[in-house]
């Protein structure tokens, strides 16, 4: 008997978990993505040696807590569905790894989910979360964290303990500030794209790691120029903003390939332009309308 099951129908998406399921003691994996589930049931629990369920795309509106019972789970799938909470017992899931319940109804989390202490990767995107819990601190190991598209008006400041994020996600919320982050050494990819930040702070300038940066449709008028010093940034997103200045001698300390200021400065100084022979490597994108300016040959410009 294998220890997988796939749970399709080659006529019509299943709406339930046939009971027979839970007779399999040594079940490992179940795939039960893309059906039109609506419930789990309790016996769920009875599937003791479970290392991955994966729920992903049916119309599950609630998991039952008996789930916190699967102790040997290392992989849970649950996004796309309508789910507006996460169970208590989730805290019992020492060894889950991976977590994905991205695009559900999602207004809060449970303070249990710092007991998740093997998680690495954690997807809680298009959500409607209004505030993660301090607790998230604990989750010592986590390298990939996703909390775009919600509703964050704020982040709490523990952020800044997990010490192994590579990446985290914070694009398309409402967030007008966000906490120092600088013990994140580790960080390659940050995008905050779509919010309402006015201000970012100097501590963006010790991400000696980071490699892609996006501020794109904020509120910003000033960068930190150590910004543009940063050793393997080279890919730097910050178009649609209100910058009035930029350090314009920016590209002679960067790793650059790509800077993207669309519709974001109200001068751009063509001292800029000027220092072109210093950095022909760079894509540089603007789109204000420039007058008597000669583009250098050896610089790629988009200007329009």
């Amino acid at each position: 008997m294998g220890t997988s099951y796939y749970l399709t129908s080659p006529l019509s998406a299943l709406r339930e978990i046939p009971t027979k399921l839970f007779k399999l003691k040594n079940l490992k994996k179940i795939a039960c993505s893309d059906n039109l589930i609506e419930q789990v049931p309790n016996e769920i629990e009875n599937l003791k040696k479970l290392t991955w369920l994966d729920f992903t795309h049916n119309r599950l509106q609630s998991i039952p807590e008996s789930i916190g019972n699967l102790t040997e789970l290392v992989g849970l799938g649950l996004s796309d569905c309508r789910l507006t909470e996460l169970p208590y017992s989730i805290k019992n899931l020492k060894k889950l790894t991976k977590l994905g319940v991205f695009n559900n109804n999602i207004t809060w989390l449970p303070p249990e989910i710092g007991c998740l202490k093997s998680l690495i990767k954690l997807d809680l995107s298009s959500n409607k979360l209004q505030k993660i819990p301090t607790e998230i601190k604990y989750l010592k190991n986590l390298q990939w964290l996703n909390l775009s598209d919600n509703k964050l008006k704020e982040l709490p400041v523990e952020l800044n303990e997990l010490k192994n994020l590579r990446e985290l996600g914070l694009g398309h919320n409402s967030l007008r500030y966000i906490p120092d982050l600088s013990k994140l050494r580790k960080l390659v990819m940050l995008p905050i794209y779509s919010n309402q930040l006015e201000f970012i702070g100097n501590w963006i300038c010790d991400m000696k790691s980071l490699e892609k940066l996006d501020l794109s449709d904020n509120r910003l008028t000033f960068i930190p120029p150590g910004v543009f010093k940063l050793p393997k940034l080279n890919y730097f997103n910050v178009k649609n903003n209100q910058l009035k200045h930029i350090a314009c001698d920016f590209a002679l300390y960067s790793s650059f390939s790509q800077i993207d200021l669309s519709n974001s400065m109200e001068l751009i100084k063509d001292d800029i332009i000027d220092k072109s022979n210093y950095y022909p490597h760079i894509f540089i994108i603007f789109t204000k309308k420039f007058e008597n300016i000669i583009i250098k040959s050896n610089l790629k410009f988009i200007i329009y």
